[in-house]
């Protein structure tokens, strides 16, 4: 026999009854696999933008070096000390190769 709880509890096998999830917060139970392919889709998203950042950002830096030799060649004895906050600035590394999919 099962006891009636009310409209604020749901009843869960083996775990008894819980609060609704809509007084809790939360959303509708779903599939864990659609779950991951969710995550998994936001990984690639941020990994892209990630990639995307990094590879601007060493365009950016070979342009730099470019015009900074070419103001080297122009101007003789010319010499560029950037700031502390700039010296610590490095291109970033090159992006690791993709983990191999075994999905």
């Amino acid at each position: 026999m099962m006891q009636v709880l009310g409209s604020q509890f749901r009843y869960v096998k083996g775990l008894g009854p819980l609060p609704k999830l809509s007084i809790v917060g939360g959303s509708r139970v779903t599939n864990i696999s659609s779950k991951h392919h969710d995550d998994y889709k936001k990984f690639a998203t941020i990994q892209k933008t990630i990639d995307e950042q990094n590879l601007t950002i060493r365009e950016q830096h070979k342009k730099f070096e470019e015009l900074l030799h070419q103001l080297q060649q122009v101007i003789p004895g010319f010499s560029f000390q950037p700031s502390l906050a700039c010296s610590s600035i490095r291109p970033p590394p090159p992006p690791p190769p993709p983990p191999s999919s075994t999905m």
